[in-house]
């Protein structure tokens, strides 16, 4: 069980195999809670194995499981609820890594990117943190391994370790692991960079090393760790607890929040710049109040004449679907002249050009004027753009672009496809690059 746990070893598990694996083989192998100074073995390491699977079997997360903590996040309110639920949570997380559950992962992945939009901040910070560890495949960062914090770009990268005065660092330096900031390149890179050490002017029982490496450039993962040479020359990790603080004012005030770890170290989660601040609200540009019928049929100027009711209600970013020009058939009616429209209720997916804003819905004049009540009222306006055209009458850029297949009998054929409000799997086609959401403002 714990080979096929990517690195996560349970420390029971782990000691009642060393303790077996001694006494059958009279080895010495290094093991942690058990002993061996007895010849009979101080557990049964069939029924121990039985116990520790069967803890983990109990916090199975299954379909119902799922279900019901989608109920429970969108109807509660209470703040404190949903964070004991969250907790809870937790032990389902290290139930499917530790079983590898691969059902329980995938429902714990849905569940979590469903909580990122949610509307409590502390709710969505979680389950970035949560994805992460079912991504990285184990759950260091929920025991002591790279404790995660959030930020987002531009912000403050400052790192601060409190040391008692008798654990005055030598020779200590900061070791930090990141992206290349070369978009081309994916690997990893290290870094090694300078500690400050000054002594606390509030506890005289402690030094403080500091790492202030300005701002985050940009948006991924950071992993840091404190590091000293030993009188050997050997790099080695330093214990105890470690936090990230940008104003140091109360040294025994931190000691007590702070979490304590193996190591001193660390992972920051950057965002990019305001996104973490973002309270985001979908609309369909054709029923924005969510009604069908043409009685309730919006346009850019609708729209902006509801933005005082998405304000009032903490929204700072309006996701509006469907703002892009359609396949509509224009006409005018001979005897007024005005402009009608032949085909109202074409899919929002169905695009003909993606440069240009839906003319039923006002067009860029009308967009424009959204846009600018938008700033005024320091509101974001997102809107997708996406990786397939209309299949009927797409605009000609796009002549070359259009994806196409070879079936098999050699003939070449256009990739149809369809998802979200798509109706039918052949109104859009797929263009050869990828996917882009486009954020004005």
């Amino acid at each position: 069980m714990a080979l096929h746990s990517q690195g996560r070893f349970d420390l029971y598990f782990v000691s009642s195999l060393c303790t077996e694996l001694n006494r059958v083989f009279n080895l010495d192998l290094h093991h942690y809670l058990l002993s061996l100074n007895d010849p009979k073995p101080l557990f049964d390491f069939n029924t121990l194995s039985q116990n520790i699977q069967k803890r983990y079997e109990k916090n199975a997360y299954t379909q119902d499981s799922f279900t019901e903590h989608m109920r429970i996040f969108t109807e509660e309110r209470d703040t404190s609820v949903l964070l004991q639920n969250l907790i809870r949570i937790e032990q389902s997380i290290k139930s499917a890594l530790f079983r590898c559950d691969q059902n329980a992962i995938e429902l714990l992945k849905r569940l979590f990117i469903s909580l990122i939009g949610h509307h409590e901040p502390k709710v969505r910070e979680k389950a970035v943190v949560y994805l992460n560890v079912l991504s990285d495949g184990v759950e260091w960062q929920l025991e002591s391994a790279f404790n995660p914090q959030i930020s987002t770009v531009n912000n403050q990268f400052k790192v601060s370790y409190i040391f008692q005065e008798k654990d005055e660092p030598q020779d200590v330096m900061f070791l930090l692991n990141s992206l290349s900031f070369d978009l081309t390149e994916e690997t990893q890179i290290f870094s090694w960079h300078k500690v400050e050490i000054t002594k606390s002017t509030i506890n005289p029982d402690f030094v403080i090393a500091t790492v202030d490496l300005g701002s985050f450039p940009r948006a991924g993962f950071y992993d840091w760790r404190f590091v000293k040479l030993s009188k050997k020359g050997k790099i080695v990790c330093i214990n105890s607890g470690a936090f990230s603080s940008h104003e140091i004012n109360d040294i025994n005030e931190l000691l007590k929040n702070q979490k304590n770890t193996d190591f001193a170290q660390g992972r920051f989660i950057v965002h990019p710049k305001h996104t973490r601040d973002l309270e985001i609200h979908e609309i369909t540009a054709d029923y924005p109040k969510g009604v069908p019928g043409e009685l309730y049929r919006g346009s850019f100027g609708k729209i902006k004449e509801n933005f005082h009711q998405y304000i009032q209600m903490g929204i700072n970013c309006l996701y509006i679907m469907g703002a892009l020009e359609r396949d509509h058939g224009v006409t005018k009616n001979p005897n007024t002249g005005k402009i009608m429209y032949k085909r109202t209720d074409v899919s929002p997916a169905a695009v003909t050009c993606r440069k240009t804003m839906n003319s039923l819905l006002g067009g860029k004049e009308e967009f424009l004027k959204l846009m600018e009540t938008a700033k005024e009222n320091d509101l974001k306006i997102m809107i997708d753009c996406f990786m397939r055209v209309s299949s009927s009458r797409p605009n000609q850029r796009y002549k070359d672009l259009l994806l196409q297949w070879v079936d098999e009998d050699g003939l070449l054929e256009y990739a149809y496809g369809s998802e979200g409000r798509g109706r039918k799997y052949n109104e859009t086609i797929y263009l050869n690059y990828r996917f882009k959401v486009f954020c004005f403002q």
